[in-house]
């Protein structure tokens, strides 16, 4: 399967593409990018462009995609919940990933040590960036029992 990506640069993006490129069948991810990632990886092809509404000077990048995740933007905290797909709570980030945003990377530090605790007495509230990868390329390779997944449904994924 080939995989559209944007947002890889951001903490869900950077988990998605980690599962992405670990997982045999994807063959391809197409990154969207303002600027270079600095990965590199035999599946990964990243294509740098600016404007985000306006995809004509890379439309044939576009084709024969299979998979998109669109994991652009900034936390959903304090927002509306209508739209969202992967409706994540707590989200420990893994494997060297952190978040963009400066308070969040603060409150990681600190609350690393709670996390055993949090995933044993409300693990409907917890999942890693690795779950939440993982939950999105099974969706996108094999379908999901329903349109908007919780916490509890991505760690079941």
């Amino acid at each position: 399967m080939r995989v559209l990506l944007f947002g890889a640069s951001g903490m869900i993006g950077q988990g998605v593409l980690r599962e992405c490129l670990r997982d045999p069948e994807v063959t391809q991810v197409v990154a969207i990018l303002r600027r270079p990632s600095g990965q590199t990886h035999p599946k990964l092809k990243e294509v740098l462009h600016q404007d985000y509404l306006d995809y004509a000077a890379i439309e044939k990048e576009l084709a024969g995609l299979e998979a998109c995740f669109f994991c652009l933007g900034v936390t959903s905290a304090g927002l509306d919940e209508a739209a969202y797909l992967f409706r994540p709570g707590v989200i420990q980030p893994l494997h060297g990933i952190t978040s963009r945003t400066r308070l969040y990377r603060v409150l990681y530090t600190l609350f690393t040590p709670f996390f055993p605790l949090l995933k044993r007495f409300a693990p409907d509230s917890f999942t890693t960036t690795e779950q939440l990868g993982l939950a999105m390329v099974h969706a996108a390779l094999r379908g999901a029992p329903q349109a908007v997944l919780e916490t509890a449904d991505i760690n079941r994924l």
